[in-house]
């Protein structure tokens, strides 16, 4: 992959500047068919014979992952004309996913957008050298070996992004003026949740069932999907062996990172209609104001122009297994992954 472009950002966003145009008739209906979707998929939790509620189940975490792309698109002011509606409706989307309108635009927007792929911003999934691993407690070692392993990839966003950042995070961690501008949001995802269980459990009550099956399979086991499937997706949106980290902000610069810090991973169709076209990546990061229904179009527009600096992989178990051996540390001089010292 070469990181010399034949066209610099500003001819580049002019490429892709058509595909922001917005539709905001199919923006509220792909808002309403995925809320309806996650409807049906816990009426089923609560009418089905219980050998078919994970059936249901898995409704409701597929529409959790739809609206939570929708939402992130809000958040950018991509989904609609509108940046009220947007606000609004980002706000309604992000519900099931319990994530907090202004953590995610803090955190995403500002400065996985902002720097990705830029060791000292401290963006998601940061590979660390050697000198910084070995400077861990074994506890952290331990997390960090566990989140770089093909498995443990699913637990990263769950305790690193979500729980210390997007719910009620931490004072210490985000500061206390931060964290107070996150109170309102957290606050509407608590109650949200609070009425989502209530529901469970007078319905629960109204029909003679077991409590705990539904809310395991209507609210908990969809949630937790939800975060491994985020965490499996960030992940591979921006680890690839050919793919660099930098910790000069500079030599950060000069490499584009807004085409060559992002890899566009090639699902089946069908998958990727399911996910709303996210991993359309790189047209994403050099346009956020995409919405994600024109994603596809403005992905295959830019690699017509960008064939040579654009990571292309399609997916297959065997190369995430490959991938996920072969990243785990760092070295930003040379920009090669390293194993873990034996």
């Amino acid at each position: 992959m070469s990181n010399t472009l034949l066209y610099n950002r500003k001819e580049l966003r002019a490429l892709l500047k058509p595909y922001e145009q917005k539709n905001n008739i199919l923006a509220l209906g792909l808002c309403l068919t995925d809320y309806l979707l996650l409807l049906i998929g816990e009426y089923l939790v609560v009418t089905l014979p219980l050998i078919l509620k994970p059936f249901a189940s898995f409704i409701v975490f597929i529409a959790i992952v739809r609206l939570f792309v929708l939402g992130h698109d809000a958040c950018h002011g991509a989904l609609t004309s509108s940046k009220k509606l947007n606000q609004w409706l980002g706000r309604l989307v992000f519900l099931p996913s319990m994530t907090t309108f202004h953590g995610w635009a803090v955190g995403h927007n500002m400065t996985h957008h902002g720097f990705t792929n830029l060791a000292s911003k401290k963006d998601m999934w940061l590979p660390l050298s050697p000198e910084d691993y070995q400077a861990l407690n074994s506890y952290e070692q331990l997390c960090y070996r566990i989140y770089r392993n093909s498995v443990g990839v699913t637990a990263y966003y769950l305790f690193e992004v979500w729980w210390k950042y997007l719910y009620f995070p931490s004072p210490k961690i985000v500061g206390i003026d931060a964290a107070k501008r996150f109170l309102p949001d957290s606050a509407l995802v608590t109650c949200f949740m609070l009425i989502w269980i209530s529901s469970l459990y007078a319905i629960a009550l109204l029909t003679n069932q077991t409590f705990i099956p539904l809310l395991l399979l209507g609210i908990v086991f969809p949630f937790l999907a939800w975060n491994m499937t985020g965490s499996f997706l960030i992940y591979i949106q921006h680890t690839h062996p050919k793919v660099r980290w930098y910790q000069d902000q500079q030599a950060w610069i000069d490499s584009h990172p807004h085409v060559t810090a992002t890899v566009h991973i090639r699902f089946p169709q069908w998958i990727s209609s399911i996910i709303h076209h996210v991993m359309e990546h790189n047209a994403h990061h050099m346009d956020m104001n995409i919405p994600c229904y024109n994603l596809r179009a403005a992905q295959h527009q830019l690699e017509k122009k960008l064939s040579s600096n654009i990571v292309i992989q399609d997916f297959s178990w065997k190369w995430f297994s490959e991938c996920t051996h072969i990243c785990k540390l760092y070295d930003y001089n040379s920009y090669q992954w390293l194993p873990f010292e034996k």
